[in-house]
């Protein structure tokens, strides 16, 4: 519906909601267009329907708007890539990023008694799911949408090389994190 009033209007309520981010179909691995869809700005723009511009249409969208913040808090959340940088999880924001982050992942945020200093999100980041679909796509020359197979054969062509590089794309490696390596568990480990 945000994207039909967008589209009606001729303008963008402060998001990059456009008909590509709706027919994903053709583009599954387009990590971008899900980051987009689930961001603040989307919220904001929801948000703005219902409670100012009182549109029936977006009358119950609290609960999307929650569901797209807490998204939203969660990318950010996995994407420090030092212990300096701008929000590594540390024992101070524990509560903030239990909140915004899945069940599932409480346990292993920096426990007081744990031998954990910091926990460098950026290992968790979205990046490397892109760099890897971009590899994919690199190894088997074709688009957005390979079929089962075509993803199987770059999949295991991957594997043979251990390696995942991307020269294009929106994303590039910032660091020597192993994405597809089998190397030995870390004797040093952070969390």
């Amino acid at each position: 519906e945000l994207n039909k009033l967008q589209e009606a209007q001729g303008l963008r309520l402060g998001n990059k909601l456009k008909m590509a981010h709706i027919r994903w179909e053709k583009q599954k691995m387009k990590v971008e267009l899900a980051s987009q869809v689930f961001s603040s700005s989307v919220a904001d723009a929801l948000e703005f329907c219902n409670t100012q511009l009182h549109l029936p249409q977006f009358r119950g969208c609290e609960e999307t708007v929650e569901f797209l913040r807490t998204i939203d808090a969660a990318f950010d959340a996995l994407n420090t890539r030092n212990p300096l940088g701008k929000a590594p999880m540390r024992t101070s924001n524990k509560e903030r990023a239990e909140k915004n982050l899945a069940e599932g992942t409480k346990e292993a945020v920096c426990k007081p008694n744990a031998q954990c200093r910091y926990l460098l999100t950026y290992k968790l980041s979205q990046d490397h799911l892109v760099l890897f679909f971009s590899a994919v796509r690199a190894r088997g020359g074709f688009g957005n949408n390979p079929t089962a197979r075509q993803f199987t054969a770059a999949y295991k062509r991957l594997l043979v090389n251990l390696q995942v590089r991307s020269g294009t794309g929106n994303c590039i490696l910032r660091d020597n994190t192993s994405i597809l390596g089998a190397t030995p568990a870390a004797a040093n480990t952070l969390c």
